[in-house]
């Protein structure tokens, strides 16, 4: 795994995602979580995400700016 790059994960405010998160992060990585919901990201910044990326899978343009 390439931890020198920021990491998007989706789903991060999910029970998997947020565990995902938490590992990566405690590995070192750099975490972008992507959201929908903007109100859940300072608990994800806490939870070790570096950066908070909001959209939606469905949208293409907020995905290509999260990426």
């Amino acid at each position: 795994m390439d931890l020198i790059r920021p990491i998007l994960i989706t789903g991060a405010s999910g029970k998997t995602g947020r565990r995902v998160v938490l590992s990566i992060a405690n590995k070192g990585g750099m975490v972008r979580a992507f959201l929908r919901r903007p109100e859940i990201g300072s608990d994800l910044i806490q939870t070790g995400a570096a950066e908070i990326a909001i959209g939606d899978l469905t949208n293409r343009d907020s995905l290509r700016r999260a990426l």
